[in-house]
């Protein structure tokens, strides 16, 4: 039942790997950078000053600037803006050499370069953060959009729960991710975990036990009393109205904390895993109540059909028992014959109505196997014509056998059953003196047995429906027939022999059935 196209493999998104990296350069190099950046500025305003005078020179200060502040954020830019105000006014304006400014106009220089350095630093910072956030918020988006393709391609709940600690781990470079669901006496089991075969000690089960019963996020140490980065994190996977399962991520490999942007998708994971869980859930408690429905059709159609049928032949049993057993009238002979033969009649049609259910549901169980062996296809006839004439007093029967017909290789009592389904279904739904005729035949090495009748006939849209179980017709618009099994066992029994059987027009109107056996059916089942 699964597919396994949910979410791959993946490596950590390039942009977020990036952005954690900066971050560790912006801490061990930003302010290396903050310094070195505007020294090299004063250096080359130095040289060129040494070889020309260039007005408004202080503008060389701003890519330095401006490269600090894209590459390491706002600190690393303010410390690098800061002492570019410092250098220009101890190197640059006189006299040099001290932070004295001796002219007016320097002093309205500096004042300007210094809002300018600032101001620069400032803006190109904003927008490096503002361009950080843009390429979260596409992250967010992209993975929520890949996780809700893969909600809404269905499959197994545990491929997607699978794929989600796989791409919680790759995203947020954790060390693992696990998730875990209750069973049926409401115990947390392992459903998913990325890396497999992780350890876990009595303090981790305990706690995952803690957050399912109360609800509640908690943050455990790993060993001892570590930083916030360095801790596991135990989060409810939550419906509107309960808990249905945990999710444990790990500490990062980095040893940084989670910042707000991968919490708020944690959240998105932990709600998304919430929703598969409850999907899952209630997808089992739909089947279950689908199953427990058909089991009440099922018995409802089972009793519907059946007791009829078992009330007829009973009450006529009784009815024949009964005037045998009056002490105070004296049959004759042919009366208490007549009596006689109606009890085993009914008794017979007792005997097969119970050998239907109980080759239906071997045959529902798929455990319904034909015992082969070579018969005659006379011996087949012999066997059914006396048990067809009680059933065929009113209506003229032919049987039509062509000499020459090869032995076949057949279960011979399935085939008599499917045989005499066949023609009392073709008496059931057959107004009494329409001729009923049974043929065999061969062609292409198959058999072929028809049951041809001059009755109302089938129409096509129901010519597929009436080999379904309990599917019951009805006749010249009269009540339902039958018990419905009739023919859904012919189906079975052919179907074990690797045969088909069908129903066509009979030319002038009425109903022919046509079974077809093939020739090579006992090699056929001998290779499956």
């Amino acid at each position: 039942m699964v597919k396994s196209h949910w979410l791959p493999r993946m490596k950590p998104i390039p942009h977020m790997v990036v952005r954690r990296g900066l971050r560790r350069v912006a801490g061990a190099y930003g302010v290396g950078v903050g310094i070195a950046a505007p020294s090299l500025a004063t250096g080359a305003i130095a040289i060129l000053n040494h070889y020309v005078a260039v007005p408004n020179i202080s503008l060389v200060y701003v890519p330095a600037i401006l490269v600090t502040a894209v590459y390491f954020g706002t600190g690393p830019s303010l410390l690098a803006a800061t002492i570019a105000v410092v250098e220009y006014d101890f190197f640059l304006l006189r006299p040099l050499f001290t932070f004295n400014i001796a002219q007016v106009g320097d002093i309205l220089a500096f004042g300007v370069f210094m809002i300018v350095a600032v101001l620069t630093s400032q803006l190109a910072a904003g927008t490096r953060a503002r361009a950080e956030a843009a390429q979260r918020r596409a992250t967010e988006s992209r993975t929520l959009y890949e996780l809700g393709q893969a909600l809404m391609s269905g499959g197994d709940v545990l491929d997607v729960l699978r794929a989600m600690t796989e791409r919680i781990v790759a995203v947020f470079g954790v060390d693992r991710c696990s998730i875990f669901v209750p069973d049926a006496d409401d115990r947390l089991r392992l459903a998913a975990e990325s890396p497999e075969g992780q350890a876990r000690n009595r303090t981790s089960l305990a706690t995952t036990s803690w957050v399912f019963q109360r609800g509640t996020e908690v943050r455990l140490p790993v060993e001892g009393d570590l930083p916030e980065g360095q801790r596991r994190i135990y989060v409810p996977l939550r419906t509107a109205d309960r808990v249905v399962g945990v999710m444990e991520i790990g500490p990062k490999a980095s040893g940084e904390a989670l910042d707000a942007t991968e919490r708020q998708l944690v959240t998105s994971f932990a709600a998304q895993a919430a929703l598969v869980i409850a999907r899952a859930e209630s997808d089992e408690e739909r089947r279950r109540l689908t199953v427990l429905e058909e089991s009440d059709k099922l018995k409802s159609a089972l009793l519907s059909a059946v007791s009829h049928d078992l009330r007829t032949p009973l009450a006529s049993i009784k009815a024949s028992a009964t005037s045998l057993l009056l002490s105070d009238a004296a049959w004759r002979r042919e009366e208490g014959r007549e009596f006689l033969e109606a009890i085993d009649h009914e008794a017979d049609h007792l005997n097969r109505l119970v050998g239907n259910l109980l080759d239906l549901s071997r045959i529902e169980a798929g455990v319904l196997r034909p015992v082969l062996d070579w018969y005659d296809v006379q011996e087949l006839v012999d066997l059914v014509a006396p048990r067809l004439r009680p059933m065929l007093a009113n209506h003229p029967f032919t049987i039509d056998v062509p000499s020459g017909i090869p032995p076949v290789r057949i279960d011979l009592v399935r085939i008599e059953e499917l045989v005499l389904n066949l023609v009392e279904n073709a008496v059931t739904y057959t107004p009494p003196n329409c001729p009923i005729c049974l043929s065999v035949r061969t062609c292409d090495s198959a058999l072929i047995i028809t049951v041809v009748d001059h009755g109302p006939g089938v129409p096509s849209h129901q010519r597929q429906r009436i080999f379904e179980t309990f599917h019951r017709s009805r006749v010249h618009g009269d009540r339902d027939h039958g018990t419905g099994l009739g023919l859904a066992i012919c189906r079975g029994i052919a179907e074990a022999h690797l045969g088909t059987i069908r129903v066509e027009d009979t030319p002038g109107g009425g109903a022919t059935f046509v079974l077809t056996l093939p020739g090579s059916v006992a090699e056929a089942l001998v290779e499956a």
